[in-house]
């Protein structure tokens, strides 16, 4: 799935991002702590849900965007090398766990599966092919 990312806002913070599909929508958005093999949750740091569904690429970590509900704000974040894990909950696909540390992000590069930094341009038309197949 190429379609879930992380990337670093201009500012520094952490920046979900997703490419729905067409008649898709993003239903919740979260961010936990993960064990060092990734294998599980530690716990909650940060969520938000919206009963609408959005069709926004873009969920800044602490954020609250239009048309959501913070169910959890966001009180502090971990150390750079601790494990992460950002969630995400689509209408078609179900729920996407993307596993990262904060030290491997940065501003204008996507980290995406496979631990592979793309650009935005690159990013977003891999997901709109993920889309097509």
């Amino acid at each position: 799935m190429d379609r879930i990312g992380v990337t670093r806002t201009r500012s520094g913070e952490i920046d979900i991002r997703y490419v729905p599909c067409e008649g898709e929508a993003v239903l919740a958005v979260g961010l936990e702590t993960s064990d060092k093999g990734f294998t599980k949750s530690t716990g909650r740091l940060w969520a938000i849900t919206s009963e609408g569904g959005s069709k926004r690429e873009s969920y800044p970590v602490g954020a609250v965007p239009h048309g959501f509900i913070e169910e959890l704000p966001l009180r502090h974040l971990p150390d750079a090398n601790v494990p992460l894990a950002a969630t995400l909950e689509s209408s078609s696909d179900g729920r996407f766990v993307f596993n990262f540390r904060q030290s491997d992000i940065f501003v204008n590069q996507i980290l995406t599966r496979g631990r592979v930094l793309k650009s935005e341009t690159d990013f977003e038309a891999s997901a709109e092919k993920s889309c097509d197949d």
